[in-house]
């Protein structure tokens, strides 16, 4: 049952009060049909997103439900070329909930609601005994942080990770840049899946 609304002079009936109030602690509806002047503390169930709300006096905030969690993966190898920062372009989404990546816009994570993301990175450079290897989480175009390690030496793959807490607004998105100066192209392989992206809904903004 949806939310109702009364006007004056309407009748309260048995059903009503079954319907509206007795049967329901949460008002079930769609995330285009919410109730137009709610109540602070008012929460509703979206049948649409499977998103619970509650409306903080200013806005629908999301408190519980369908959580958005995606994981993209490289599954073939990507040539960086040496001495500057490049995009991870990603091939496809291990799971995708809240369709946080697409293919349209493959180096992205893209945030359906707002809150706190927890964000990780993991990259595979091809051996090289080479220079240093980074990896940088990026936020609307924008570096937010980084990690750099120096190559492992001769015949052995770098491997490095990264993870952070974001706080995004619906729409915002993230990407992984990585860097290497071993002085000419190097590979990000795909060896076990290990280059990817994943972010991971916690909790709405604070």
């Amino acid at each position: 049952m949806g939310f109702k609304t009364f006007t004056a002079g309407s009748v309260l009936t048995a059903a009503d009060v079954n319907d509206y109030l007795m049967e329901q602690a949460v008002i079930a509806c769609t995330s285009g049909t919410r109730p137009g002047s709610p109540n602070e503390g008012m929460t509703i169930y979206e049948t649409d997103t499977d998103y619970v709300r509650i409306y903080d006096g200013a806005a629908w905030q999301v408190i519980a439900g369908n959580t958005p969690a995606a994981r993209a993966q490289r599954t073939t190898t990507q040539s960086i070329g040496t001495g500057s920062a490049t995009a991870v372009s990603f091939s496809s989404a291990d799971y995708n909930a809240g369709t946080m990546w697409a293919g349209g816009s493959p180096t992205r994570l893209t945030a359906p609601i707002g809150g706190i993301y927890v964000v990780t990175a993991a990259v595979e450079f091809a051996a090289n005994a080479t220079g240093n290897r980074q990896v940088h989480l990026y936020q609307n175009g924008s570096e937010r942080t980084r990690i750099t390690v120096p190559s492992v030496g001769a015949g052995l793959a770098t491997r490095v990770s990264h993870s952070d807490t974001f706080n995004m607004a619906a729409a915002d998105y993230i990407e992984c840049f990585v860097f290497q100066d071993s002085g000419g192209n190097l590979n990000i392989t795909n060896g076990g899946d290990m280059s990817c992206l994943a972010a991971t809904w916690i909790r709405r903004n604070v």
